[in-house]
């Protein structure tokens, strides 16, 4: 790797993590939308497999109950275990909470076996249905998930991720075409409720994207079709596309800006403002502060280092001088990896 790569490496990782600081608190404070009878869904950690599981379920009878985790993993204890969803004769309701109880355990995965993580399962599903009809539907339909789990992991893609040189409208489509094909191979008649309106959303705005693309359309031939393709949507469906366009044009504008070098922020923050509150564009401000001061401490230090570089002349003696100092402006390690890694690219 070249010295111009290492650096522009590091540049795009000071404005990855400036933007991450900044719209972590942003992200997780948007509201979630709730069905009918759900209740307030409780945060998991960054490793969760799909979203946060539910803290409770209301049944059929109207009672919301859940289960307090007994503490078997790190990441699990102090949460509330999901409740398996039922209906009046006791039989597993074909709902994403059956998804939402198996991906709770699952954000456990990485302190666990797959025996043990397995057990855990099979253990709550007992605690919980007992001798009703719900509990063998609810263990085949965690075999089934595990299947499909393996499948995934094994299935290959030919299609790029956005933003890459080979990015394919058409090989997305055919990647997702065989990852619903293999869904619904291992799922059955799970693949609705377990991934129905992702699918859903996956294929919108992949449409979305190939009329986005195409040159050889005019920009108001774009724009009509791109209005026919939102009338297909639901009112709900075409409330989160336009929402997830307004967070993804916001989180655009972060990266722009946070790219931005200058001590004047004035226009950024009334830009941020506007667009995500005065709370982001205070984050903003002082996450781009704390970029700047780490900047400052870099340039203070590179200065004692090239003394220390011009003093000795022994290499090993100098180096040591220099980790010295390295360690004494840099105390954190990520810290310190990344001044290390400045110090090389200039060498």
């Amino acid at each position: 790797m070249s010295n111009v790569q290492e650096k522009v490496i590091w540049s795009v990782a000071a404005v990855a993590m400036l933007v991450i600081a900044v719209t972590a608190g942003y992200v997780l404070a948007r509201p979630e939308s709730a069905a009918a009878g759900d209740t307030q869904r409780t945060p998991v950690p960054a490793s969760a497999v799909a979203v946060a599981a539910p803290t409770s379920f209301a049944t059929s009878t109207g009672a919301a109950i859940g289960t307090p985790n007994g503490g078997e993993s790190g990441a699990l204890r102090q949460t509330t275990q999901p409740t398996l969803p039922l209906d009046k004769q006791g039989h597993l309701q074909k709902t994403r909470e059956v998804r939402d109880f198996f991906d709770y355990f699952l954000t456990a995965q990485s302190e666990q076996s797959p025996q043990a993580l397995d057990a855990q399962v099979s253990k709550a599903i007992d605690a919980q249905l007992g001798d009703m009809p719900a509990r063998a539907e609810a263990a085949n339909v965690w075999e089934r998930y595990k299947a499909y789990r393996v499948a995934l992991a094994q299935l290959k893609s030919n299609a790029a991720t956005p933003g890459s040189a080979q990015f394919d409208p058409a090989a997305l489509r055919q990647s997702l075409d065989e990852r619903a094909s293999m869904a619904a191979g291992a799922l059955g008649e799970w693949l609705e409720p377990f991934f129905g309106r992702d699918l859903e959303g996956q294929r919108y705005s992949l449409a979305r994207m190939q009329i986005e693309r195409d040159k050889s359309l005019s920009d108001g031939d774009k724009t009509s079709r791109l209005q026919a393709l939102e009338d297909t949507l639901s009112g709900e469906q075409r409330g989160e596309a336009v929402s997830a366009r307004q967070q993804a044009a916001s989180l655009d504008t972060l990266v722009r800006l946070s790219a931005q070098t200058g001590s004047d922020n004035s226009a950024a923050m009334q830009e941020v403002a506007q667009q995500m509150g005065q709370e982001t564009a205070a984050r903003f401000a002082s996450t781009k502060a704390s970029e700047r001061g780490w900047q400052d401490r870099y340039a203070s230090y590179a200065k004692e280092r090239d003394l220390i570089r011009a003093q000795y002349t022994d290499q090993n003696g100098r180096q040591t001088q220099i980790d010295r100092l390295r360690n004494q402006y840099f105390p954190a390690s990520g810290d310190a990896l990344r001044a290390s890694s400045l110090d090389d690219a200039g060498q």
